[in-house]
């Protein structure tokens, strides 16, 4: 998943996480609770549970199924980066971290 402003949301549909280090998921909730001053942790639901809720929130059946062999391959392997976020916008990625600590504020927040 690329990280990205409203403005370009749709690069985001195109492109895979970037930056200096790959992270499974459970790293990415560990380094937005170091960012954000308090615990966060992931919390993995069942294939099924998840594939439900896709499927409820209008998906594909083929583009849920798709996205969870993904997310099951990313939890013990992430993706490799590639270039794409330096090939679509010019600037080079920014390491998961850094977007955390970028948009930390954001994390903060209550939920509605």
């Amino acid at each position: 998943m690329l990280f990205v402003e409203p403005a370009t949301q749709e690069i985001e549909q195109q492109c895979v996480e970037q930056g200096g280090h790959d992270r499974v998921h459970a790293d990415q909730a560990r380094i937005i609770g170091d960012e954000i001053g308090r615990p966060v942790h992931w919390v993995e639901t069942s294939p099924e549970n998840a594939h439900q809720r896709m499927l409820a929130m209008g998906w594909p059946q083929e583009t849920a199924d798709g996205v969870l062999a993904a997310q099951a391959a990313m939890m013990t392997k992430p993706a490799p980066p590639t270039s794409t976020v330096h090939d679509v916008t010019g600037i080079a990625a920014r390491a998961f971290r850094q977007w955390v600590a970028d948009h930390a504020d954001k994390f903060r927040r209550q939920p509605r």
